[in-house]
């Protein structure tokens, strides 16, 4: 079984219905060869064609347990109120609970092509379902101003949205399947397409606020910080230079391999990390260079350190670059390498 919850985009003509008005102006039309019965009734609850106005009391009748529901009609559930159905002929065997404060319609319910369709607009409430399975396939979606849930198959499901943009979509920990959202945009010749989705198993649940993440996720990068102690040779060298801000040592043109001790590019990747084994005078070279210091590069990343402390092998005071840059070199100023 797979269940898929398609979120719209804001363009969708079903989101511009208002939640307190009619469930849906639109009915496919149905052979009648499927209809839905009440079984079970609570409270104050009102049945009328599609299209009418839920605030006014004309054109709705009371249901009654045994009255059936067919398509191009809406159900009005009251406060304190909840209204169960069960799809008739029952192959596959369905049951439908509108719980208190529900506004739904039904547009299309038939049997067609091997299987039992049901199309149901959610205004507001909370609609539970679960169909067994049976001879003839089921293919049921329900749909709110901001999301649909279409479910093929077997399963235990819910959905439930506040008229106000909120909406919760659950499969219990008995069901069977799978719910999938996935988030639409609009096409520039009006169409749908998909976007982003994400996966909803039994037990678990998806609300508006994954809808949220899903907008906010495309924000998200890496962002590359290394570990200079796990790097060597030439790996650190690069790290220093560019996360650290370094690079400001080095004139334009400058042969930054030899920065830290190293003879040429070729012996890059075997800097030797032993102070003793490096040759000091080259960043004092650098250091005391009156061509000035060039600007460290920009990175869409961003240029900052790890503060990971000293490093092995550069940062002992026997080495002139800490040396000097922690005493103040030729206007470097006082540099605190601190951990």
């Amino acid at each position: 079984m797979l269940a898929i919850a398609f979120l719209p985009s804001p363009q969708s003509t079903w989101a511009d219905t208002p939640a307190s008005g009619p469930a849906a102006p639109v009915v496919n039309p149905d052979d009648g060869s499927l209809v839905y019965e009440a079984v079970e009734l609570q409270g104050n609850v009102r049945v009328a064609p599609t299209g009418t106005d839920p605030k006014v009391k004309t054109g709705w009748t009371q249901l009654k347990i045994g009255d059936t529901v067919k398509a191009g009609q809406q159900i009005s559930v009251g406060i304190r109120s909840k209204v169960k159905l069960v799809a008739r002929p029952a192959d596959p065997p369905t049951v439908l609970l509108f719980d208190r404060l529900s506004l739904v319609n039904i547009s299309e319910l038939q049997i067609k092509d091997g299987a039992a369709r049901s199309r149901i607009q959610l205004a507001h409430g909370a609609v539970r379902a679960g169909v067994a399975e049976g001879a003839t396939r089921s293919d049921m979606e329900i749909e709110s101003p901001v999301a649909v849930l279409s479910k093929k198959g077997t399963d235990i499901f819910g959905f439930e949205y506040d008229g106000n943009g909120q909406f919760r979509m659950f499969l219990t920990e008995q069901g069977r399947g799978l719910i999938q959202a996935i988030q639409t945009q609009s096409t520039s010749f009006g169409g749908l397409q998909n976007f982003r989705s994400r996966f909803v198993t039994p037990g678990q649940f998806i609300t508006h606020q994954m809808v949220r993440a899903i907008d906010n996720v495309q924000f998200d990068r890496t962002i590359n910080v290394n570990d200079v102690f796990g790097l060597g040779g030439a790996d650190q060298l690069f790290a220093l230079l560019n996360d650290r801000g370094l690079g400001i040592l080095l004139n334009p043109g400058g042969n930054w391999t030899n920065l830290l001790g190293n003879n040429n590019a070729a012996t890059g990747t075997v800097t030797p990390t032993d102070p003793t084994q490096q040759n000091d005078q080259s960043v004092l070279q650098q250091l005391n260079n009156t061509s000035g210091p060039r600007p460290t590069p920009g990175f869409i990343g961003g240029d900052f350190g790890i503060g990971q402390g000293r490093l092995p092998g550069i940062g002992r005071a026997r080495n002139s670059f800490f040396r000097a840059a922690m005493n103040g070199s030729k206007g470097l100023g006082r540099t605190n390498f601190k951990r």
